[in-house]
């Protein structure tokens, strides 16, 4: 059974649907604004004022997900000229050491 490394909990469905509800919204929300730099002002801004150990969790998962990006953007050969930089930059990140405290 899969299940969450940091807190036990069962894998689900649900919270996987979560996920990609998640990054669809994030993806619309730069593509329909347009305003690259306006919408990292405002997630950084927020992100900051968040509880500290909240700040470390959010940024594994980010890594952890940019690295399976670009891993399985290379794998399963999802990029064009488009994408090509990104996905190689993701696929050489390196595992999150973050603690969680």
């Amino acid at each position: 059974m899969k299940g969450n490394v940091m807190t036990n909990l069962p894998y689900t469905v649900e919270a996987e649907n979560n996920g990609a509800k998640l990054a669809e919204q994030i993806c619309n929300q730069i593509n329909v604004l347009n305003a690259e730099k306006e919408w990292v002002k405002g997630f950084v801004e927020t992100f900051d004022k968040q509880h500290r150990t909240l700040q470390a969790s959010a940024v594994r998962v980010l890594i952890k997900a940019l690295k399976k990006y670009g891993s399985e953007g290379i794998k399963n050969k999802r990029y064009d000229g488009r994408n090509e930089a990104a996905v190689d930059y993701c696929a050489e990140l390196e595992d999150p050491v973050i603690p969680f405290v």
